[in-house]
């Protein structure tokens, strides 16, 4: 099994500490098995996945997608997975939430949709809430927050 990955932004050494091959965007489309995407939504990734897209994956391939939705436009995944284009797609974030229940997606046995959870567990629930107050803490303590949310520092 070798795991290859995209990341315009991570510097090389990242990739290699971690043995992943390091890839452009088209190489990790064409040679990728299953295609988990971990990005955020931005200017440069609302609609990566595109028909553009899925015309240049594996006919074999999954796609999985627990990032953002606006990534994905579900109506070319519906179109990809109907002609068969990949062969399927786990999806917990979608471009409109909730769903429309009449939505083509919910209709493709070979598309699992689940309703924006997948980082649920007791565990990370407990972890959550923790790390929560652990920032918290920081911020009393006159402490540098570890997690600051789009650069933006809370001073008290």
């Amino acid at each position: 099994l070798q795991a290859i990955a995209y990341d315009p932004y991570a510097p090389e050494e990242s990739f290699r500490e971690l043995g992943v091959e390091r890839v452009d965007w088209e190489t990790l489309l064409r040679r990728s098995d299953v295609l988990s995407l971990h990005l955020p939504l931005t200017s440069e990734t609302r609609g990566i996945m595109s028909m553009a897209s899925f015309r240049l994956m594996k006919p074999s391939a999954f796609l999985i997608n627990t990032s953002r939705g606006g990534i994905l436009r579900a109506d070319d995944l519906v179109t990809a997975l109907q002609e068969g284009m990949i062969a399927g797609a786990a999806l917990d974030v979608l471009e409109n939430e909730p769903i429309d229940p009449a939505h083509p997606l919910l209709q493709l046995e070979q598309c699992l949709i689940t309703s924006h959870c997948a980082w649920y567990s007791e565990d990370s629930l407990m972890r959550l809430q923790e790390y929560a107050a652990l920032e918290i803490k920081r911020l009393f303590s006159g402490e540098r927050p570890l997690h600051i949310v789009n650069g933006v520092e809370a001073r008290l």
